[in-house]
This record gives structure tokens, C-alpha cells and sequence, in this order.
């Protein structure tokens, strides 16, 4: 038997998918009903895709939530942050990244604790210097989905992640990114050759 542990969360693409008005009109309905989900349901957890500036976007439009939001992060139901944008490590500079991943921290820590994961789901390549920026941010994980080759850079999704200087952090890559879910299967070759190589 494979024991499967699923997240919920959401992937939020702000402005490149809808408008901004379109994106506030399907955050108040998305994240009203998360709001009221872990409400109503003690055990619900939620992930907010590592950003904190959709949370600000549906704050300023429901500013009576902030309390709820407060009280759900404390107890570690809601993980926000620690950027304030998903942000492209391959196309910006590593001072982007940086101040990025700065002003999440700052942003979130108005609200509560930032999720200590270096959670990077939907980015297609990454700085060298991604260890370095994370260690010192006080961050030793990340999360991601594309940006690696198994037959060049590493052999298993699980790793150490060296950058250029002697900092490391724990990598976890998304296989199959967001649909990885729906493609599971408990085969042995699937599990061989995504998971335990």
C-alpha cells in the first residue's frame, strides 16, 4: 500500500491568465469558500500557493476576514507566503528574487507565520543562487515543478540542492507538477521510476 498525502491548495495566476478585475471577482468567491471550508471543518488545511499579495487582493475587498485569516494561519490551517509574488527565477535578477521573498516575509508576518517552504510550483527554470537567497531568508526547502533534467542533474525529485557557494537546502520536485494527483497509480515501475529511482 502507498500512503498519498494531498494539500489542499490553489495555484493563482494574478495577471497573466484574467484581468485584475476578473482575478478579484474569482478570489472573493475561491477564497470566501476556503474561508468558510476550514470554518466549518476542523481537520481542512490550505495552502495559498506560497504567495501573499492574492491574500492582500482579496483583503482589500473583504477586510472583515482578517481575523478569521489571523486565527486559521496561528493555528496552522492557512499557509501563506513567503513570497509576495510567484516569482521567475530563470528571466529576473537574484536581487528580484530576493526582494521578492523579502517583502513576502515582511507582508506575511503582518498577518502571521510564513510558510518556511520555498514553494515554487509553476517556474520554469531557477537561479543558481536559489540556496543561498533561501538559507539566508532563514528557509532550508523548496518545492517546485519544472526547471530540472533527471538524465543531467539529479537521478531521484528528492535532493540536496548545493548552490554555488557551500550553502544547501532539501528539494522536492512536482513530478508531474499539478496534475500529479490525478496521475498517480500504485505500480511498482510508477513508483520506481517516479519516485524511488
Amino acid at each position: 500500500m502507498v500512503k498519498v498525502n494531498v494539500v489542499n491548495h490553489t495555484h493563482w495566476d494574478r495577471e497573466w491568465y484574467f484581468t485584475t478585475m476578473d482575478t478579484l471577482v474569482l478570489s472573493d468567491h475561491v477564497f470566501s469558500e476556503v474561508l468558510d471550508e476550514l470554518e466549518a471543518n476542523k481537520e481542512a488545511k490550505f495552502c495559498l500557493d506560497g504567495q501573499i499579495s492574492i491574500l492582500e487582493d482579496y483583503l482589500s475587498i473583504n477586510p472583515e476576514r482578517l481575523g478569521q485569516i489571523k486565527k486559521f494561519v496561528s493555528e496552522g490551517r492557512l499557509s501563506i507566503g513567503p513570497w509576495y509574488t510567484q516569482t521567475d527565477d530563470f528571466l529576473v535578477s537574484g536581487e528580484a528574487i530576493l526582494r521578492n521573498l523579502a517583502i513576502g516575509i515582511y507582508e506575511t508576518e503582518k498577518i502571521g507565520k510564513y510558510m518556511p517552504i520555498g514553494y515554487l510550483p509553476d517556474i520554469f527554470g531557477f537561479n543558481a543562487q536559489m540556496p543561498t537567497i533561501l538559507r539566508n531568508s532563514g528557509i532550508d526547502n523548496i518545492i517546485f515543478w519544472r526547471g530540472i533534467n533527471f538524465e543531467k542533474h539529479v537521478k531521484s525529485p528528492y535532493f540536496i540542492w548545493k548552490g554555488l557557494g557551500n550553502e544547501h537546502i532539501y528539494a522536492i520536485n512536482l513530478i508531474n507538477g499539478y496534475g500529479g494527483g490525478a496521475r498517480l497509480n500504485t505500480s511498482e515501475e510508477f513508483k520506481e521510476k517516479n519516485y524511488f529511482p
